[in-house]
Parts: structure tokens; sequence; C-alpha cells
């Protein structure tokens, strides 16, 4: 008999831990610094195009009319933004505008989305099939930092991954590139670091000889997103150890995830 128990309380209690940091993360930066009325001007601002050098009100394709027109807006926890007359300047220029738009970016929450969902585990389609169970996942994914920009802005991520036949679990965090290709539809890639519990021999007969503690982690997922913030999307996810030890057996895990965007 495998004493599994333990394990699976552990592991389940780290993801517990892992997301609560990452709340609390968002919180804290949500409340660092106090509201710039400049930045709160930029989240309400669109229309013209501020880079090619076009005017800042009125934005194109509104009628020329005499008429007070208020600023347009984006985020609806903000309060109006007091009108300006049809035809003429607002009291912040393009300039300032976009300044103020970089500087929300900045601040905006490091939290960028939380997936959670259901996998088969171990369907062995590189090194056949060992274990059993079902893996339950959860996934949170953060904005992706200015210094990422050279690498295409992928999404720094964590995640865990829980048996529920006590069999390997694992935790894991990495970089996530994302397409949208056809709207709504996406697709994404993953390259990440996974700790596991598993074994690292072939001494057992119904477990994967995983070799090393430490494993490369890939996944691809492909998905659609929904009312805006909501998302549905099948992922496929690979770990190994690229034959850095002397074992060297592959677990595969397919499943489907359900994301919610901040």
């Amino acid at each position: 008999m495998r004493n599994r128990g333990c394990a699976h309380a552990r592991w389940r209690n780290l993801g517990l831990v892992v997301l609560l940091l990452a709340a609390l993360l968002a919180r804290s930066a949500q409340a660092a610094e106090p509201a710039d009325p400049q930045i709160m001007l930029a989240s309400r601002y669109s229309g013209s195009d501020l880079s090619g050098g076009q005017p800042a009100w009125p934005p194109r394709g509104t009628p020329k009319t005499d008429a007070l027109q208020p600023l347009p807006y984006v985020d609806d926890d903000i309060a109006p933004i007091p009108a300006a007359p049809a035809g003429g300047e607002p009291a912040v220029q393009p300039q300032a505008l976009q300044a103020a738009q970089s500087k929300r970016r900045d601040q905006h929450s490091i939290l960028s989305e939380v997936r959670v969902g259901a996998l088969a585990h171990d369907i062995g389609i590189f090194d056949g099939s060992r274990e059993d169970g079902i893996d339950l996942n959860l996934e949170v994914y953060f904005v992706s930092p200015r210094f990422l920009d050279v690498v295409w802005s992928p999404r720094p991520h964590l995640g865990i991954a829980v048996n529920t036949a006590g069999d390997t679990n694992q935790i894991y965090g990495g970089l996530a590139w994302g397409w949208t290709f056809w709207e709504p539809f996406f697709v994404e890639g993953t390259l990440a670091l996974a700790v596991h519990d598993g074994k690292l021999n072939d001494r057992f007969s119904d477990r994967k000889a995983l070799g090393c503690r430490v494993l490369f982690r890939e996944s691809v997922s492909l998905g659609a997103r929904f009312l805006e913030r909501h998302s549905i999307s099948l992922q496929f996810a690979h770990i190994s150890n690229a034959n850095l030890c002397e074992h060297n057996a592959g677990l595969d895990t397919i499943g489907v995830q359900y994301g919610f965007r901040f």
C-alpha cells in the first residue's frame, strides 16, 4: 500500500497558498499608490490617434455640434470627466494623455488571469501509460512586464496539478505566449519548470520513472473567449527531463480549463 494521503494534502495546501499569495500581491499592487487625476483621464480616453498627431478632441467620426460632449471613456468605475465643447481642445494635451496612459499601465494590477481545469493524467502519448486518475489544475497568469517585450511579451504564470488517484502531483512556473488568430479563438504555448513528488526510478511498475525532481514542462492550449473576460480551452501538457537524468519517462496530460481575465 502506498501512503499517499499526506503527500496529497501537502500539495493541495501548497496550491491554496499560491492562490492566496497571488491575490494578496494583486491587492497590494492596486493599493500601492493613490489615484492620479491624469491616469483617471487616460483610463476614460479613447478616440483619435494620439501618436499620429491627430487632434485629441473631438474623436474621429464624432459629429461636430454646438452641444457639449463628454470625453469618451473605457472604465466604468471612475467618475465622469467634465465635458468639453465640440471642436475645442481638452485641458489635457495628447502628449500628457500618452504619458498618463503609460503610467496607468505601469500601475495596473499584476494579476492577469486565473484558470481552473481537470486534466486526464498520464495519457501515454510519448511513453506509454502507467499512472491513473485526474489532475485537478489551477493556474495563475500575471501581466507581462515591460522587460519581456523583447521576447514577444509572454505572461509569467504559476500552476499546480493535484492527482485524484494519489499518483504524481506537480507545481510549475514559467512563461506563456498567446495569439488570437481568429476572434474569439486563441492559441497559447508555455515553457516552464516543474517540481513533482513522483518516482525517480523504474522500481515501481505502476509509476513513471521521471528521473529528476525538477523537470521541463511544455504545454499548448486552444480555446475561445466569450463575454469579454471568460474563456474555455483545451490544454495538452508534457513534463520530462530531456535525458539529463538516468531515467526519462515523460508524463502527458490533456483536459479542459475555464479561465477568467481581470
